[in-house]
């Protein structure tokens, strides 16, 4: 007859770790890493809860032992096996409804963001963009396409001078030169960035406002109202605006580029100086 004192210790040898524990301890450094980095990342929350729910359910199979060739029967170890999967499913189902009610959520909102477009600085076209949100490692993209109708609105303020088309008034210095034709005016040269753009010009004090297609051909010396834009117009449009040589007033710039002419002056082949 057997020394019940002489009987090995199952608990004890259960709790013994061993060369056969490493691949639970594997399971159970795994799950709870990869639950805590999944967290954080913008996915659903049933894979965090996976991944923990493994780590659990591995140290249940661990001490429960799963089947084992000392059970006394297959159906002892089929029980073990069966709580372990249990404890999978249950676990994986309450860290899935702790993090859904956790999760971070979150939108990335422009306001208003169906007035927006976007325009590419150097070619003046419009794009789309992506906005991006962050919260902790939680990266969300919000894409927003070019609207047409907010493109077209723009367009037109453009067209009618408003908008950031919109230009400030220039102070302008008026001169006369009888071969110009009417309705085209001269700069100085190193006025280029007005060249075939059409001002609008007004004397001070008058009330008479003309539209002017304006070149930059005309050699200006430096001067010390350098702060003036020196216009040059023709004889009809100064009798128009009521402007003589020398007189000050108002030069405004609207949006639309004109074509050059072949000729701006009055006799075909005559330059001006």
């Amino acid at each position: 007859m057997t020394n019940p004192s002489q009987e090995p210790d199952v608990k004890d040898s259960q709790l013994k770790f061993s060369s056969n524990d490493i691949p639970f301890v594997g399971i159970i450094v795994t799950g709870l890493l990869g639950g805590v980095v999944l967290t954080l990342l913008p996915i659903a929350p049933f894979a965090p809860s996976l991944f923990f729910g493994s780590a659990v359910s591995a140290l249940v199979h661990r001490y429960l032992g799963g089947i084992r060739s000392s059970d006394a029967s297959i159906t002892t170890g089929i029980g073990r096996l069966g709580g372990t999967l249990a404890s999978l499913v249950l676990t994986t189902v309450i860290f899935n409804s702790v993090l859904e009610k956790q999760k971070v959520n979150f939108e990335v909102k422009i306001t208003p963001e169906n007035d927006l477009v976007f325009l590419d600085r150097y070619r003046g076209t419009p794009v789309k963009i992506g906005i991006y949100g962050e919260n902790g490692l939680i990266r969300k993209e919000k894409i927003i396409q070019v609207n047409q109708d907010a493109l077209e609105a723009i367009k037109r303020l453009c067209r009618e001078g408003e908008g950031f088309c919109k230009e400030n008034p220039q102070q302008a210095k008026f001169a006369v030169n009888p071969l110009l034709k009417e309705g085209f005016a001269r700069i100085c040269r190193d006025k280029t960035a007005l060249d075939s753009y059409p001002l609008t010009v007004l004397k001070k004090g008058g009330e008479a406002a003309i539209s002017v297609v304006v070149y930059s051909d005309l050699d200006c010396l430096p001067t010390a109202n350098d702060d003036l834009l020196l216009i040059e117009i023709g004889q009809k449009d100064a009798e128009r605006a009521n402007i003589t040589a020398g007189d000050q007033g108002l030069a405004a710039m609207t949006s639309l580029k004109m074509p050059r002419p072949k000729n701006i002056y009055l006799e075909e082949g005559i330059a001006a100086n």
